[in-house]
This record gives structure tokens, sequence and C-alpha cells, in this order.
């Protein structure tokens, strides 16, 4: 019965997830400019990243981005079982390489478009008229802020709530219909694997995500969140709205990949289906990505991308 879950698992290590490694490391090499190999400024086309502090940031977003599918890569084909420091790395810089990018499109968005609490705000055209330099009422998006800091919180609540139960691998939900093919891979394909290779184990006792990574994920990074909203309205307390919304922002960024663990596995209940959902969230991510880079840099003056291509 496991033929049809080893052949799920084969898609989701064996293409999904090496396209998601392979694409992650060419974004990064080919946006990297001075830091780039030379092999790999000979064989992919170098467009890198202009100067300014959002394309710092985006470039770490990238770098941990990386950082974490080397770490899953060698937790599925070298451990092929997960490891708690391991699985702690991946899960850690997948969150805070989010909360970068949120930033990094924040801080982009808001010099190109929004410009708040600056000369041209967009805002104008909704409040009608600017009093950020009143000192009795201040920007008028100031309440606004304090809410949007309190809905933070309340979104880092949530998962609290969610089970932190060990999520197995349930290969009889995707048993072929084809009863023969079940019975010969049963039969004879999991007899050879089990004499010839002593850590093979059935697809249903091998995969079963543990207890320790939801505490991980469902716990600690919501608490991290908790914590950056709960500095976000104390600044906007302090009328600091700016940085509020920028810490508002990373932790939004945070909240965002312990929210889609949420759906992916929660939702599923199934480690198998639950993996391959990741790792194609993660390739339509990146493809996304690398859409976006290419509008970026090729808006950027010349002068600029030569300065980057020289860091």
């Amino acid at each position: 019965m496991d033929f049809g879950a080893a052949l799920l698992g084969l898609l989701t290590a064996g293409v999904v997830k090496v396209l998601v490694m392979l694409l992650g490391g060419h974004l990064l090499l080919a946006h990297t400019g001075g830091h780039a190999l030379p092999t790999a400024r000979r064989y992919l086309r170098q467009l890198p990243l202009p100067e300014g502090t959002e394309f710092r940031l985006l470039w770490w977003s990238l770098v941990l981005f990386c950082v974490s599918e080397v770490v899953c890569g060698v937790e599925l084909y070298i451990l092929a079982q997960a490891h708690v420091a391991l699985t702690t790395t991946h899960a850690v810089t997948s969150s805070l390489g989010m909360g970068l990018f949120a930033l990094a499109m924040l801080l982009y968005f808001d010099r190109r478009i929004f410009r708040f609490q600056r000369d041209r705000c967009i805002g104008r055209r909704v409040c009608g008229g600017c009093t950020l330099r009143a000192a009795a009422e201040g920007c008028k998006a100031h309440q606004l802020l304090l809410l949007g800091a309190v809905f933070m919180i309340l979104a880092g609540a949530f998962p609290f709530f969610v089970s932190t139960a060990s999520i197995p691998a349930l290969p009889e939900r995707y048993a072929l219909p084809i009863p023969a093919l079940n019975q010969w891979y049963d039969h004879t394909v999991v007899p050879w694997l089990t004499a010839n290779f002593d850590s093979y184990r059935r697809t249903g006792v091998a995969f079963v995500l543990p207890e320790w990574v939801w505490l991980l994920e469902f716990r600690a990074l919501p608490a991290l969140a908790l914590c950056l909203s709960a500095g976000a309205a104390v600044l906007v307390v302090r009328r600091r709205d700016e940085l509020a919304v920028q810490l508002m922002v990373f932790g939004t960024g945070v909240l965002a990949y312990v929210y889609l663990e949420i759906l992916i596995y929660r939702g599923t209940g199934e480690a198998l289906l639950g993996s391959l959902m990741h790792e194609v969230a993660e390739l339509w991510f990146l493809l996304a990505l690398g859409e976006l880079l290419q509008r970026i840099v090729a808006q950027a003056p010349a002068s600029a991308r030569v300065e980057a291509g020289a860091r």
C-alpha cells in the first residue's frame, strides 16, 4: 500500500525540492554581483541588485532562504530524518528570511510610491491634508496604525491555539487504484529494500513530523511575532510611526511562514501531502520573486547596477 506514497515522496524530494534548491541558488548568485563565484558569473546572466538598504535586505533574505534549503536538503538526502538543530535552523532562517523580504518590499515601494509621512505622501489623497507637523494632532493615520499593531498581536496569538501534535504520513490515502501494482511493490520491492538497506523504513513509519517541530513553528516563532507587534504598538504610542510600520511588516513576514505551515500541514493533517505543498509554495514564491527582481533591476539606473556589481 506504500507504492502511491513512495511515488509522492519521490515527486517531492526528487523533482520539486531539487527545483527549489536550484532556483534559489540561481537567484542568489545571479543577483549577487561581485559576490558571485567566477563560474557563476560565467554561466549566469548577472543582474546585480542596485545599492540601497532595501536591496541589501532583499539579498540577505535570499541568503537565509538558501541556508534553509541547504539544511533541509541535509535532513532529506543525507540524514533521512528530522534533526533538532537543522530543523530549528530551517524554521528560523525561513521565517526571518520572509520577514526581511517583507521589510525590503515595504522600503522599496515606500521609496517609489507610498512615501509615508514625507513629501508627496500617498496618504494625503485619503487624509485630505497632512497634519503631521501639528504638535497636537500629528499624523492622521496614527490611530489606524495602533489598530494595525493590535491586529498583528491578535494574529500572532492565534497559532497558540493550534495543535502541536505530531503529524504522521498516511500512505493508505495514496494507494493506487491498481491492486496488482500495490501488491508488486509490497511483496517484491519492499522486501528487497529491507534486505539491502538497513536504514529503510516503510513510508508510514519513516516519515513523521514530531511534536517538537510544531512547538517551534506554532509557539516560538509566533512568540517572536508577538514581541515585534507589541514593540510596534509601543512605538506607535510614542509616535514613531514609520519605525512601527517597519516592525509590523517584518513581523508579518515571520507570521506568513507560520500561517503557511498551519495551512498546509494542519489543513491536510498529513505529512506527505503537506511536504509537497510546502515545496510547491516555495517554488511558486521563487518564480514570482525572480520575475519581480527582473523588473526591479531592469528599471534601476545603469550606474547603480555597475556600482552594485563592484561591491
